[in-house]
């Protein structure tokens, strides 16, 4: 489990870096045949959002992955073994629960807004929402994968799924 969300976190790392550099050039492609040739297209705006909600849904569960989103540590450091271990778990449990209100209202939002299209695209803009249950999804995989390597004793559990107190490199 842990190799596959390993290889899922590098397609992932990649993915979101090429929907982003897709964006940036979608809107300077825009912005120079505005300027220059005072044209518009009306689908560019429409496709920038529907990879902006992909390339934040997909780049947070790589970041959630890696332990890379805030933290911080002040309270951690004056907590003892014990009490930073009920905090940890305290951590698991609302991020999980984080991840599962993500996947269940991402899901019905996303089913409501099928309906509803891009005005520049023929695409129903919950294409742009079902990024909201999917990056839950990957952020409770990405959980359950390192909760499952740590129980083996595992040493290369990412920093994310631990959801512990402390410096990274201290064992909870």
């Amino acid at each position: 489990m842990k190799r596959l969300a390993d290889i899922l976190e590098k397609i992932l790392f990649y993915m979101s870096g090429l929907g982003f550099f897709t964006i940036f050039i979608l809107n300077v492609y825009q912005v120079a045949i505005r300027y220059f040739a005072s044209v518009s297209y009306t689908w560019v705006p429409d496709v920038s959002q529907l990879l902006f909600a992909w390339v934040i849904f997909l780049g947070g569960a790589v970041a959630f992955r890696r332990g890379d989103h805030l933290r911080i540590d002040y309270l951690a450091d004056k907590l003892s073994p014990g009490m930073k271990k009920a905090a940890n778990a305290l951590l698991f449990a609302l991020k999980a629960g984080f991840s599962i209100v993500l996947i269940l209202y991402g899901y019905q939002v996303t089913r409501i807004r099928m309906g509803i299209y891009y005005t520049g695209v023929n695409i129903p803009s919950g294409y742009s929402y079902l990024a909201v249950p999917v990056g839950g999804a990957l952020m409770l995989f990405f959980m359950l994968a390192d909760l499952a390597a740590r129980s083996r004793g595992e040493s290369g559990a990412s920093k994310a799924g631990a959801t512990r107190l402390g410096n990274a490199g201290e064992a909870s």
